[in-house]
Order: C-alpha cells, then sequence, then structure tokens
C-alpha cells in the first residue's frame, strides 16, 4: 500500500512540474468518457447522467479546496462530462426513423443535392408519407434519382413514389455504422426515387434560418454547375468543385481510388489545410496591400486588420463549403489561430488545439468516432509538437538566416521549405497511418513523396486561384481563373496518376484491432504533450499498440445480415476470398474485401474455388482448420447437414430440425435479430460475433431486431 501510494505521490510531483501543460489533457479525457459511453451495450439512464453532472460539479470543488486530489477530480471529472454530454447529444438527436422498408408515396422539400455518379442525391426535410402517421415519418430522407439533368432546385418541393429503408446497420462487427452516423444527422430513411418526380411549389421559406441556409445551399449548387460548365465536366472541374463548394458525389471511382493509392486524399476534403490555404492567402494579400498605402501602415495594425478579413473570408468559405464536419472543425481551429493573432497571442499552439478539439467534442461528442475527426487532430497535433519543439525553433532560424546574394538567398529558403514539408508530411502520415488503416484498411506508401509537389502545387497555385474563383463569380468573371485552377488540379490528379500506379503504392492491412489503435493513440499523446523525460514511456506504449493492432486476426467467415452473400477466407495455398455470389451485396463483398485485406482479383465463387468447396444443388461445404462447414440454400439437404457438419449455416431459410452433430446453427432467424455476424476458427474451436451483439441496444440500433 505505501508503494502504490509512493507511486501516486511522484506521478502528482510530475504532473506538477508539467504546470500548464495538464489542461492539454482535457480534450483526452473527454474522449475517454466519450467512447466510455458509446461503448455501452445499453443507454444510461437520464437519472443517472444527471446524478454523473453532479458528481463532475462536485468533483471541481473537490479539486479546488483539496489540492492534493485537484488532479484526480479534474481527470475524473472531465471523463464523467464526457459520458454526459454524449448521453445529451444522443437525446437531442432522437427522432423518427422508418420502421419497415417498402414503396411509399412521399413529398418533401430538398434543403441538399449532389451529384452520384449520373444521378442525384436529395436530402429532404419537411417530409410527408401518405401512409405513415406524422409522428413515425422521419425528420429527413436522403433519396437517390436516376436522372442529373432534373429541374431541381434548393427549397423546391417534391412528390412522388420510392422505395425507402431504414439507414442500414454494419456489414459487419466493428465496421463503419453509417446507422448510428444517420440518427446524429436525424435522417430516418434512406431510397431511391421512380422515375422523375414532381415539382408541386417552388422554393420558398418563411423563418429568417431557414432562408439562409436554402440560399447557401442555392449558391453551392449553381457554384457546382458553373465550374462543370467552364471546366468541361472533366475530373479537374469534380475536384475544383469538391474544394470549393464541397461537393464531391461527382469525383469518379476512378479518380477517388488513384488519389487514395498516392496518398492525396486529405486535399480533396475541405479540412485545415484547405481552410489554412485560403485564409494564410487572404491575410498575407490583404496585409501586403494595406502596406502599399503607408499613412495605413503606419497608423494602424495592418496585421489586426488582415486577420480579421481573413476570419470573414473563413466564415464565407466555411458556408459555401457546406459546413461538414470536417470543415467546422477546421473553421475552429482557424477561428482560434486568428484571434490569437488579433489579440498578440502565440497564433498556433498545442493549447489553442486542445482548446478546439475540447469545444467540438462537447458540441458533438459523436464526431470522436469518425475517421476525420481521429486523422484531422492526429496530424494537427504532431505537426504543433513538432512545430513548437527547440530542434524545429533552430530549423526555422536557419531557414530565416540566410546572407549573400538574393537569388542564394531564395534557392536556400525553398531547400528549407521543401526539406520541413518533408519532414511534416512524414510526421504527419506516420501519425495518421494507424487510422487511416482502421477505417480502411489500406494506406498509401508513396504518400510523403506525392504530397512534396502536390501541398506546394495546392498551397501556391490551385487554392489562391480557387479564391480568386469565388470572389470573381458573383460578377460573372471566373473563367479565367477556373481555367488555371483546373491547369493546376490537372497536375495534381496527372502525378495521383503516375505514383498509384507505382509497384506497391498501396498496403493493405485487413481490419485493425481498436484495442491496439487506442493504445497506439493514448502512448502517441503520452509522447507529444509532455515536455519532461518521461514523455518518452510513450514511444513504447505506442510501438506495442501497433502490434496488437497488426496482430488482430481477420475472420474466416462472413455472413451479412440479411442473408443474400456468405463469405469465407481461403488460406494456406490459396490468398483469395470466396462469395456465395457474384451479384448479391456488392457493398458488403467490397467492404469485407477490404477489411481481409484482398485484391479486387482476390474475389471467387465458391463454385470456382478449387477443391476447397464443394456446391452441389442443396448448397456448399468448406473444410478449414479441422472443421466441416456447410452453406445451405436449400432445406430439403438440412437432415443430412445435422449429420455430418460442424457448422451449418442457412442464411436464408430456417433450420427447424433438431441438430446435435453441428457446434453452430446460424440461421436467417439468427440473421434477423442480430444481423452480420463474423466467425473465427481456430483448431476446430470457433469465436462467433454479431454486429448486434457489438453494438448492443441503442437508440440507432432498435430498428435492426
Amino acid at each position: 500500500m505505501t508503494f502504490q501510494l509512493n507511486i501516486i505521490r511522484q506521478l502528482r510531483r510530475e504532473m506538477a512540474e508539467e504546470g500548464e501543460r495538464l489542461s492539454l489533457w482535457l480534450p483526452v479525457f473527454l474522449a475517454i468518457g466519450i467512447g466510455l459511453y458509446f461503448s455501452l451495450g445499453h443507454e444510461p439512464p437520464a437519472a443517472l447522467m444527471v446524478a454523473a453532472g453532479l458528481l463532475v460539479v462536485a468533483l471541481i470543488f473537490l479539486g479546488r479546496f483539496w489540492a492534493s486530489y485537484d488532479v484526480y477530480a479534474f481527470a475524473v471529472a472531465t471523463i464523467v462530462l464526457g459520458m454526459v454530454v454524449s448521453s445529451w447529444s444522443t437525446m437531442r438527436a432522437a427522432a423518427a426513423i422508418l420502421e419497415q422498408p417498402g414503396w411509399y408515396d412521399l413529398s418533401g422539400r430538398i434543403i441538399a443535392i449532389n451529384q452520384h455518379g449520373k444521378g442525384m442525391r436529395l436530402l429532404l426535410d419537411q417530409v410527408q408519407l401518405r401512409s405513415l402517421p406524422a409522428a413515425q415519418t422521419p425528420v429527413l430522407i436522403r433519396v437517390r434519382v436516376s436522372s442529373a439533368a432534373a429541374p431541381f432546385g434548393i427549397g423546391d418541393r417534391l412528390q412522388g413514389r420510392g422505395l425507402l429503408r431504414p439507414p442500414p446497420p454494419p456489414v459487419m462487427p466493428g465496421a463503419f455504422d453509417f446507422q448510428r452516423n444517420a440518427y446524429f444527422k436525424k435522417i430516418g430513411a434512406i431510397g431511391v426515387l421512380i422515375g422523375t418526380p414532381e415539382i408541386t411549389a417552388a422554393a420558398a421559406a418563411t423563418d429568417w434560418l431557414t432562408i439562409i441556409k436554402l440560399t447557401i445551399e442555392d449558391w453551392r449548387v449553381t457554384a457546382a454547375a458553373r465550374i462543370d460548365e467552364h471546366l468541361s465536366a472533366s475530373p479537374s472541374a469534380a475536384v475544383a468543385a469538391a474544394l470549393l463548394v464541397g461537393k464531391r458525389g461527382a469525383v469518379s471511382t476512378q479518380t477517388w481510388d488513384r488519389i487514395r493509392a498516392a496518398g492525396l486524399a486529405h486535399l480533396l476534403a475541405i479540412s485545415g489545410l484547405h481552410m489554412g490555404m485560403v485564409t494564410g492567402f487572404v491575410f498575407f494579400f490583404l496585409r501586403a496591400l494595406m502596406a502599399m498605402w503607408p499613412r495605413l501602415a503606419l497608423n494602424y495594425d495592418i496585421k489586426k486588420i488582415a486577420g480579421f478579413g481573413a476570419l470573414l473570408c473563413a466564415v464565407l468559405y466555411l458556408a459555401l463549403s457546406g459546413a461538414a464536419p470536417p470543415a467546422e472543425r477546421a473553421f475552429v481551429i482557424v477561428l482560434l489561430a486568428l484571434l490569437g493573432v488579433m489579440t498578440d497571442r502565440l497564433a498556433l499552439s498545442m493549447r489553442s488545439l486542445a482548446l478546439a478539439a475540447s469545444l467540438l467534442l462537447v458540441i458533438s461528442p459523436e464526431i470522436l468516432l469518425g475517421p476525420s475527426f481521429q486523422m484531422s487532430f492526429a496530424a494537427a497535433t504532431v505537426l504543433v509538437a513538432l512545430y513548437e519543439s527547440p530542434q524545429s525553433l533552430k530549423l526555422r532560424r536557419r531557414q530565416s538566416a540566410g546572407s549573400g546574394p538574393l537569388w542564394w538567398r531564395i534557392l536556400i529558403w525553398v531547400c528549407w521549405y521543401f526539406l520541413l514539408l518533408a519532414l511534416s508530411s512524414l510526421a504527419a502520415s506516420l501519425a495518421t497511418a494507424p487510422f487511416v488503416g482502421y477505417h480502411f484498411h489500406e494506406v498509401s506508401m508513396v504518400g510523403v513523396l506525392a504530397n512534396l509537389i502536390a501541398v506546394p502545387l495546392a498551397a501556391l497555385w490551385v487554392m489562391p486561384a480557387g479564391v480568386v474563383v469565388l470572389i470573381a463569380m458573383p460578377f460573372g468573371l471566373e473563367a479565367l481563373p477556373l481555367t488555371l485552377m483546373g491547369f493546376g488540379i490537372d497536375g495534381i490528379l496527372l502525378l495521383a496518376e503516375t505514383v498509384a500506379a507505382w509497384p506497391h503504392a498501396l498496403l493493405r492491412l485487413g481490419a485493425l484491432g481498436a484495442g491496439g489503435v487506442i493504445m497506439f493513440t493514448l502512448g502517441g499523446l503520452w509522447l507529444l504533450l509532455w515536455t519532461r523525460r518521461q514523455r518518452f514511456l510513450g514511444i513504447p506504449v505506442a510501438a506495442l499498440g501497433l502490434l496488437w493492432a497488426a496482430a488482430a486476426p481477420p475472420p474466416d467467415i462472413l455472413v451479412s445480415g440479411d442473408g443474400r452473400l456468405a463469405a469465407v477466407r481461403l488460406t494456406g495455398t490459396q490468398h483469395a476470398i470466396a462469395v456465395s455470389s457474384a451479384t448479391a451485396g456488392r457493398f458488403s463483398r467490397e467492404k469485407w474485401r477490404q477489411a481481409l485485406g484482398m485484391e479486387p482479383a482476390d474475389v471467387r465463387r465458391f463454385k470456382t474455388a478449387g477443391e476447397v468447396i464443394d456446391c452441389d444443388n442443396l448448397g456448399c461445404v468448406f473444410r478449414a482448420d479441422n472443421t466441416l462447414i456447410g452453406f445451405s440454400d436449400n432445406p430439403a439437404g438440412h437432415d443430412d447437414d445435422c449429420r455430418q457438419l460442424d457448422i451449418l449455416i442457412s442464411p436464408t431459410f430456417p433450420v427447424w430440425q433438431s441438430c446435435e452433430r453441428p457446434i453452430l446453427v446460424l440461421d436467417s432467424r439468427d440473421l434477423s435479430r442480430a444481423g452480420a455476424h463474423a466467425i473465427w476458427l481456430n483448431k476446430g474451436e470457433f469465436i462467433v460475433r454479431s454486429v448486434a451483439g457489438e453494438r448492443g441496444r441503442r437508440p440507432w440500433t432498435r430498428r435492426d431486431r
């Protein structure tokens, strides 16, 4: 007991010596509380959350009056606060979710339009479904129409007939939860409209907030159309629309694949990089312009005036980009940086970054679970830590201490710029790689090299031209700057195509373990947030986290929740995945392939998998690891299956027989209750996990069963 108390006292002394750095752990403790809340199997009672809020207040007072417990009170109070704000956000997002899929006569007002392939995706509010009462009607629905040339406008009210269904659950245990994501956006149904819906009323709104929202969305749609018109619907037009107004639906799958393989996907998401480029360009342009007026420059603080102008530009860019979550996070960081400029404080510091993360987590705690928040703050944290380090200060001092002829100083500056860019790109790539691998199951191996060219091209050419485009577009003068912007985007796309074609440009990882990624994150934060020698203890912790994450074995058998698709992982001489159907469940099949770390060419049919899988008219039999697994397509064969198999999977029919031999029977009833299943085989034993078992019963999962 004495030894433990000594450790606690020593830990507190170390924390006290860190001084104000302790406040940097505020978003970390908030994130721990949020993570604990979303990992619960059941929704905590509201009374318990109220009591937890009172506990937060009590712990704050405890820390104020008993100084020896202030650190621990701070940690516990912040963790509990994370759980409380998560519960409040869940209650605030509660809305009706469509009960049953089917055909519905519907009407609604268009509040967002996004191109999707050859068609469009429409987001509708003020929804009315003829066969449902208002209390059971979703607040928002997202529907797809087949024609991209339909005369839809923001604010128009349409009616038509469509096939609607509730937002789908994950395709496998641990996969991205679109259902939870839709819940917090209040999207209660998705579907497709048949034919061309009828416009029943033109755009009209009564309250000023709705008028502003619809007007901004109309500007975005109009701007995307004009960009597409001037750049002749080329790939660069789709990328320009993504960069300027956040419309990424027109970017083709082929372009996305090349950009991801080259490690340049961050250039297409309006995030801190783009917000920083736009506001930085405006800031320095305004400051340089005002410096040319001596009376203004000598009598006023033009730096603060330029900062205010850049802030207004950031607000406009946020609105035009659609205020997507990545853009909102970037805006908060830029806002704090510009406020630092206008108040003579350090523009970008670890404290401002921690404050931005804390504000975002309190306002929308669910964003913690998405890849965008994790990747953006992982990159930002490591870059700010490098920026604040003494070694970085020495490099920047050496960069600015050049002497000699002008051409020599320019050359030295360019060399130092690319050196710092390479170091920054390498650090950001290493920091975000585990999160990229966890969410997307692949990592670019050439991203650092591609970013050395793409980032300067975007910062010095594409985004400055984009700012001019946005300024000139209201006057109809966007053609020339848009053409110049298109040339820069063409260069980035050519770079992506070239680099993506290199051998081993993309490393497919398969599914990583969540526990290992969390351990890596905590180890990295321990390394980056502290300043004393104990910070280096985070290195082995992060390394062990990576090993743990990579050691997570992929599932051997997967079955979709609707029973239309099953898959097995072929091992030994065949490194491939065999699926039961080549047409059904295309989305699930693609996500499974990625989670298993397979190439597209590695996907085979059960009937073409060779001697590993034996198929007949009643189903298929697969032998792996001394276990005989049967996939039954016909209940007529269930009698024989029950006598011969170790595992019987009947995804489309229930198994009514009393089976004695199979260790496991998984039929259509199990799938309808618990969703998609994954099975791991290990020397005659197995582990079974389901989507419902992993997620529990939460407000966004109650339609699973």
